[in-house]
């Protein structure tokens, strides 16, 4: 009797566990959303992907209406289209709205519309390597009214990749849907050409830790840009064309004090800018480290006008000059004036014209 009464509540005790420990099961039998898998465990947060050349616009866009037909999202604000697609009892179990993850990697779409995403909230949303992909259509937020989604339209992501497609200037306004919540935003090798200051799009994303525009067109910077992103701590503008910055391209008015000790990185290395152009405007009011890589561009010498400031504002900022062709002269010799002070913060002064010297040592300064 003993021996079945230990047994009666040993059986007890593990069904008691398994459903305290068991993960809801988000993509259960009979949910397949192909040619896209679903995956979810016990350690893994439910994630889809769709992913290869062999998804075609065609296969997105029934995707698309499924995800709209499950989650009650009327088509092109017009009524709900019932006949659009009508959600399947395994559609039912199956939870958009909890999908952390949603990856539509090196497809054949060409255009992206944002509407059946309304409300969900990724961890991950990245559509990089889609090379045809050359729009993304904003949901318009007077023609998605209804009782669920009423007001601000958006869709909430803390990474988004969308590298290695076709998007050009006209695809800034589609990313203000991520406003609130997008802190990493990648879009390294596209066809972007200018960071336009009249568009304020930018402004929009009040999140944004890290933006990567790397591998571009980008030729221009147009105003100043960057002053509603407090929280920036990552800015990559590397290998582009840039040889233009506005007046005010990188003035940052004001630091959160929680990131008073973060650093700010802007990375405008490979490209075309030169002597005479200030890059981070009144610094001291940055209010936090900054770190300025300049490598690998055109500049042949370099005046106090244009990066004192930046270096006594903060003694910690610094500054990579690293491939760029100095010719030591009497217009650097502030530099040398202050070496004790800034040798260390200043790298990348190699004269072309005083082999063996930097900026610091030449007798040109």
């Amino acid at each position: 009797m003993l021996q079945f009464v230990i047994l009666l509540a040993f059986l007890v005790f593990t069904q008691f566990a398994a459903v305290a420990y068991s993960a809801p099961l988000t993509c259960p039998p009979g949910s397949e959303v192909l040619p896209c898998t679903c995956t979810s465990s016990a350690t893994e947060k439910p994630s889809l992907a769709c992913i290869g050349p062999t998804i075609s616009q065609a296969n997105i866009e029934r995707l698309f209406a499924r995800i709209r037909a499950v989650n009650a999202i009327p088509l092109d604000g017009g009524p709900e289209d019932s006949g659009e697609y009508t959600p399947s009892p395994s559609d039912k179990k199956l939870n958009w709205i909890n999908i952390t993850r949603f990856d539509l990697i090196n497809t054949e779409m060409t255009s992206l519309n944002n509407a059946p995403l309304v409300g969900c909230h990724f961890d991950v949303l990245d559509a990089s390597n889609n090379s045809l992909l050359r729009e993304i259509v904003l949901a318009d937020i007077n023609k998605l009214i209804n009782g669920r989604y009423r007001g601000e339209i958006s869709v909430a992501a803390e990474t988004v990749r969308f590298d290695r497609c076709a998007l050009g200037d006209s695809a800034w306004k589609a990313f203000t849907m991520f406003h609130n919540s997008v802190r990493h935003l990648s879009l390294k090798n596209n066809a972007l050409a200018i960071v336009e200051y009249r568009s304020d799009y930018l402004k929009q994303l009040h999140a944004l830790e890290r933006l990567d525009l790397a591998d571009n067109r980008i030729y221009e910077i147009r105003g100043s840009q960057f002053t509603e992103n407090h929280y920036l701590q990552h800015l990559n503008l590397s290998r582009n064309r840039i040889s233009s910055l506005g007046p005010a391209a990188f003035k940052i008015l004001h630091t959160p004090f929680e990131l008073a000790d973060k650093r700010l990185t802007i990375d405008l290395s490979h490209n075309n800018l030169y002597n005479g152009q200030a890059v981070v405007s009144d610094p001291y009011r940055v209010h936090r480290p900054i770190d300025l890589i300049l490598a690998h561009n055109n500049y042949i010498s370099v005046g106090t006008s244009n990066f004192l400031e930046l270096l006594l504002a903060d003694r910690t900022n610094t500054i990579d000059f690293t491939g760029n062709n100095w010719i030591c002269s009497r217009e650097m010799s502030w530099l040398k004036s202050a070496a004790v002070v800034f040798a260390d913060r200043v790298k990348g002064l190699d004269c072309i014209n005083d082999p063996g010297k930097t900026a610091f040592t030449s007798s040109f300064t």
